[in-house]
């Protein structure tokens, strides 16, 4: 992986870009190596899944373990749910089904995040950032980012991407905003709850 970035910086210079900065910028690097070893993580023992694939879609499968309690199942469901609608158009046609499944993963996220999910944590924090899922919300955003911050899923990710992320978090909120991130981010902090059943269909 380690050559293969390093063929890629030096045969495409500033031509490839990721969010605005050339590919050899070193938090792509950072953001390019963590994403591979996330993926052999996920990928381990997976082997026979990928030689014979299932027939259904992670939809299913994450819906499936989700129903069935599965926090960080329930985490990951707004990651997939909305995949399949590849644009506004898609988005418009299949307004009812999208609602459902925003509804839905919004009870998941919620479960999941009283069961202390450190996953939780993050999707909601994207969920209301400036172009999440939910209503654009820069104290939500930022207190749930503050109490992801303290969980070990969050040590796994480079200090270069934390960091420029935190600033924009708060960057982007209000003094007033900041305050309420922090409280609410040493009330998510507080010793988890049991998970309840998930919402079902």
């Amino acid at each position: 992986m380690t050559a293969m970035i390093a063929e890629m910086v030096a045969g495409a210079g500033n031509a490839i870009r990721i969010d605005g900065r050339p590919i050899g910028d070193d938090r792509n690097i950072d953001l390019l190596l963590f994403a591979h070893a996330e993926a052999t993580r996920l990928c381990a023992d997976t082997d026979g899944l990928r030689a014979d694939p299932p027939a259904d879609g992670a939809l299913y499968y994450v819906t499936l373990a989700a129903e069935r309690g599965h926090p960080e199942a329930m985490a990951l469901y707004p990651d997939v749910a909305f995949r399949e609608f590849k644009s506004l158009s898609a988005l418009v046609d299949a307004a009812d089904e999208v609602e459902r499944r925003r509804n839905r993963a919004t009870q998941m996220l919620s479960v999941a995040v009283r069961s202390g999910e450190p996953a939780a944590l993050l999707a909601m924090s994207r969920a209301h950032d400036a172009d999440g899922w939910l209503t654009p919300d820069p104290a939500r955003a930022l207190g749930f980012w503050l109490a992801f911050s303290e969980t070990p899923m969050h040590r796994r990710f480079p200090d270069s991407l934390t960091s420029e992320h935190v600033r924009k978090l708060e960057q982007t909120a209000s003094a007033e905003e900041r305050a309420h991130a922090r409280a609410l981010a040493r009330e998510l902090q507080q010793p988890a709850v049991d998970p309840s059943e998930a919402p079902r269909q």
